[in-house]
């Protein structure tokens, strides 16, 4: 059953969920888990801890988005994957246009510096936080008029070409989540219990996947 608590800010909604945690808890209830934007998950977990005390860590665990992927691949798989940095996913970029070079119909001109490949991950970030795959982007191009036609026609090819460079040994941070959607009913973790949601003021397109 989904139960939403609504009001303005500082109008007592944590207050409510974290009472409403700590009573089920006394109730003897297992497998609580509060999940919080990655900033808020140590003030919420001290904060859960003033008020339920030691039994805290016995029926109840604070998680962000990331400490849930980790919890998950530890138990389905995953969890070994190596995560690209920063400067590994530059150097991969750098990679796949130099792959599709011949193909594309703006980006093929410029020069392969450094601010430009950043803006390139960004994108292909932006557009994994979104779902939008390369397969979309290329259906997109097909139904667009230029100067949008060739852009969404480039990033469909360097996306595509991106990703395909990753493996389940070298994975993308950017596809965790996605990951995490696809695997998460293999989980037992969340069988039962009761999961809140606190401290979001939206969701992307994957994290609403996940929940």
């Amino acid at each position: 059953m989904l139960t939403l608590v609504l009001g303005r800010a500082g109008s007592g909604k944590t207050s409510c969920v974290m009472k409403d945690f700590n009573d089920r808890i006394a109730r003897g209830m297992t497998r609580l888990f509060y999940i919080v934007p990655e900033q808020y998950s140590h003030d919420a977990e001290r904060q859960l801890l003033k008020i339920c005390g030691d039994r805290l860590s016995l029926h109840g665990e604070v998680l962000s988005f990331s400490r849930l992927c980790s919890r998950v691949f530890a138990e389905t798989g995953g969890a070994a994957a190596s995560l690209l940095d920063d400067g590994g996913r530059l150097l991969v970029m750098s990679r796949a246009v130099c792959a599709v070079a011949d193909m594309l119909r703006i980006y093929g001109k410029a020069e392969q510096k450094a601010d430009f490949l950043e803006e390139l991950v960004a994108i292909s970030k932006e557009f994994k936080s979104a779902c939008i795959s390369p397969d979309t982007l290329a259906s997109a191009a097909a139904s667009s008029k230029s100067p949008l036609k060739e852009k969404l026609h480039d990033l469909s090819l360097i996306t595509g070409a991106y990703d395909g460079y990753f493996t389940s040994e070298t994975a993308n941070p950017d596809d965790r989540l996605s990951r995490l959607a696809h695997v998460l009913a293999g989980c037992s973790s969340f069988d039962a219990g009761h999961i809140y949601f606190d401290g979001f003021t939206d969701f992307t397109a994957q994290e609403m996947r996940v929940i």
